[in-house]
Formats: structure tokens, sequence, C-alpha cells
């Protein structure tokens, strides 16, 4: 009884504070909703995206044309930015967002030599408040991939 107690004020605390609970109407834990765009390439072991009562998180996004399912811009970290930013985007909207709900980018970035190139693009689609950002120095299983990113929005 004293744990149903304080589960609830926790509950009731985390919807003032978050603007969201994690109890539904029915007493349960909100489900999760699986985002699914024919805008952004797939993989075949992990969602495109997960949005959990209003927060969206998106998988790492490479530069892949989700029209012929094929890595574009190789050798050059501009195209690629695009790209990925365009796959990030095409998540977000489908689950209800736009780039203006977008809170935070994880981006992970081959060359630290390309970090211009690719702010300059990012700039284009983020001209006014930026999200929160991260960048991760990484290496790809696709040795031709310049950068992936995952996002997190806040939407609805």
């Amino acid at each position: 009884m004293l744990l149903r107690l304080i589960f609830r004020l926790v509950a009731k605390t985390s919807q003032d504070v978050c603007g969201f609970s994690p109890m539904s109407k029915k007493g349960g834990t909100m489900s999760k909703m699986i985002i699914e765009t024919g805008q952004a390439n797939k993989n075949p072991i992990n969602s495109q995206g997960v949005k959990k009562n209003n927060v969206l998180f998106t998988s790492q996004k490479a530069a892949i044309d989700p029209k012929e399912n094929q890595l574009v811009g190789i050798g050059d970290i501009k195209t690629q930015t695009g790209r990925v930013i365009r796959n990030i985007l095409a998540i977000v909207e489908a689950g209800g967002g736009t780039k203006a709900d977008i809170v935070k980018i994880n981006v992970y970035l081959k060359n630290k030599n390309d970090l211009q190139d690719m702010n300059e693009v990012y700039r284009q689609f983020f001209p006014g408040e930026l999200p929160a950002r991260s960048l991760i120095l990484s290496t790809f299983v696709d040795d031709r991939m310049l950068l992936e990113m995952d996002a997190i929005a806040i939407v609805g």
C-alpha cells in the first residue's frame, strides 16, 4: 500500500514537473509507439523511431537514400550531412513533430576535419534556436560513411 502511494506521488510529480506521467488513465504504464516512415532508411534490426508519451527517440541514421536504399555522397561530408538530417526529420515528422521539437542531437563523426563543413550544412537546417548536441568521433561498419546522427524530440 505504501509503495502504491509513493508511486502515485512520483507519477503526479513527474506530470507536474515534466508535463507527462508514467501512468495512463487506466492505471498502467503508457505504451510505446513504433515510428516508421518510407521517407527515411530502414534497418531490419531496429525501429526508425520510438515514441513514449510525448518523447520521440530516433535510431542512429546514416546518409542512406530511402528510395534507393544506397549510401549517398560518398566522400562528401556536406551531402551526407544533408541526407542524414533529412532522414532524422522524416522520422520526427512521422511521429507528429517538427524540427522545432528536436531537443537533442547526437552526431557521430568519422573525421574531426569534417566538422566545419558538417556544421555549415547543420546550420542550414537549424538556423534559429539550436537543439542541444553532442559530438562523438566514431568509426562505422561501412568505411564510406562519414557521419551518423540520432535525435530526441518532445512532440505533441
